[in-house]
């Protein structure tokens, strides 16, 4: 607790004597006692808890201290002085302080505060520092760090109680049976069906992300939504998640109805919110690669037409050269006697496959790539995205990709939102009588929910990661609990301050 090498800043706010607190400390007789009763007064005025050891006081302090009172330094540790001693000592600073001992008063009044701080918001974040904080407001000597790390717990345990029970009240009895099925054990496999949930997602290829899909609809399917916490703080949704993490099966289901159906439902809510940040992760990453692998064989096929196109360029020019030198009346023989005919039309399809490539090549490069990218795609399309209000021409195209892909349209309707295919894309959006490219365009919307969901123009509520921006400022949670605040200033002005 105490610096173990005090500056001259430390000595100087923390372990200057008043002359009133030198007064009350030249009232005791010896010059170790009255160091014992300084070191204590500025221990407890600085930390509100009492030293249990005088072996931490460092010299520094100890010599301080002695210059101010004036009376004989020593480079030696204060000894404990007898324990009577001791008890007068810290009756009489108390009552300089205008504290008041730890006793069986404050015992439960802090269990009182606990117990409400806990049930108002169901979570208490850093319940030892916010007790120690409690008591050193109401003037009170906090105890020993064991002493009260075993009240606070005590307390936090029955307020955690309630919160179980409030939890479990809220869940639906369907649901209830659903989390008993999961906490069982497959007797083919051995394995509790609870916890694959969380399993590490798989690498980011189609196949193993459709298999992975399989964790979202199974969650989706025990139907677990934020109503069933309606009170209950995202922070002890997420401190009692992890904790299930390190329980086995077996264990919870010994727990009793209301922590367990609690404490499954808080690891499933958060379970899905990770799954569907992964299938996005997951998404992108999948994106990622698919647009590195096109555009390496898009470079490795433009680099050999390239080269080729090169061989069979002075051939073209040769051609051309002869035919601008020709008069009208010479006959077209003439061309291919001074030119090779079969180098001539081999540098032509050079030439034409060339531009084929430049205009159309790495898009037909993605369309050979389609049938792999719609295996997982039809399935991540299902999830529930939302948008803001200026992308909403993106969530229309959304669901104009799920009726295609379900079948309840056969092609895509001419009103179908193209704003976000790139431009050099363009001459491969329609088909030869006209339709919108199914390819060319799952691809366009595809890279465009992926950029939309890291700009936050495109989210999902069901997530953590990819939420809306003005949930990240401000959460549900916290405006219900600081609305009724606002309301009643509401008259106030508002200044908003942008950082």
């Amino acid at each position: 607790m105490l610096p173990k090498e005090p500056t001259r800043e430390e000595l100087a706010f923390d372990w200057t004597l008043s002359e009133a607190d030198k007064i009350r400390i030249l009232k005791h007789r010896g010059d170790d006692n009255r160091r014992r009763y300084a070191v204590q007064l500025c221990v407890l005025r600085k930390y509100g808890r009492f030293l249990d050891s005088y072996n931490s006081v460092p010299a520094k302090v100890i010599g301080y201290l002695s210059r101010q009172l004036e009376i004989t330094p020593t480079m030696d540790l204060c000894a404990p002085a007898r324990q009577a001693t001791e008890s007068r000592y810290r009756q009489d600073i108390c009552r300089y302080l205008g504290c008041r001992q730890f006793s069986d008063h404050s015992k439960q009044q802090l269990q009182r505060w606990i117990l409400a701080a806990v049930s108002e918001s169901f979570y208490l974040e850093n319940p030892i520092e916010k007790a120690e904080k409690f008591l050193r407001d109401h003037k009170i000597v906090i105890p020993a760090p064991g002493h009260l790390e075993r009240i606070v717990n005590a307390a936090y345990a029955r307020a955690e109680r309630r919160i179980f029970e409030t939890i479990s009240g809220q869940i639906p009895e369907p649901i209830k049976q659903d989390i008993d099925r999961l906490l069982q054990t497959d007797p083919d496999s051995g394995v509790t069906p609870f916890f694959r949930f969380s399993e590490y997602p798989p690498e980011a290829k189609a196949k193993k992300i459709a298999r992975y899909f399989q964790n979202y609809e199974a969650l989706a399917a025990s139907e677990i939504s934020r109503e069933f916490f309606t009170g209950i703080h995202p922070g002890l949704i997420n401190k009692v998640s992890t904790a299930v993490k390190s329980y086995d099966a077996w264990r919870i289901r010994r727990f009793d109805d209301a922590k367990r159906y609690a404490l499954s439902a808080c690891y499933l809510l958060e379970t899905m919110q990770s799954v569907v940040d992964n299938l996005a992760d997951m998404n992108a990453r999948f994106l990622i690669d698919t647009e590195r692998e096109t555009k390496k064989i898009y470079e490795e096929a433009h680099r050999r037409l390239r080269r080729k196109l090169r061989r069979g360029l002075p051939t073209l020019e040769a051609f051309v050269k002869t035919a601008l030198g020709m008069d009208r009346d010479q006959s077209i023989d003439l061309l291919y006697r001074e030119n090779d005919r079969a180098q001539v039309e081999a540098a032509l399809e050079d030439s034409r496959a060339f531009r084929r490539l430049e205009e159309r090549g790495y898009v037909e490069i993605l369309h050979g790539k389609h049938p792999n990218f719609k295996r997982y795609f039809r399935l991540f399309l299902t999830l529930d995205f939302h948008t803001v209000k200026g992308a909403r021409y993106l969530m229309e195209a959304i669901e104009i990709a799920r009726k295609f892909n379900t079948g309840d349209l056969k092609k895509l309707p001419s009103s179908t939102p193209i704003g976000f295919v790139p431009q050099r894309w363009k001459k491969m959006l329609y088909t030869q009588d006209g339709h919108t490219h199914p390819r060319t365009w799952e691809f366009a919307l595809a890279l465009a929910m992926r950029e939309a969901l890291k700009s936050g123009d495109l989210f999902l509520p069901a997530g953590r990661h990819y939420v809306s921006f003005w949930n990240l400022v401000y959460d549900d949670h916290k405006w219900a609990a600081e609305k009724p605040a606002s309301a009643r200033n509401k008259g106030s002005p508002l200044i908003l301050i942008l950082f």
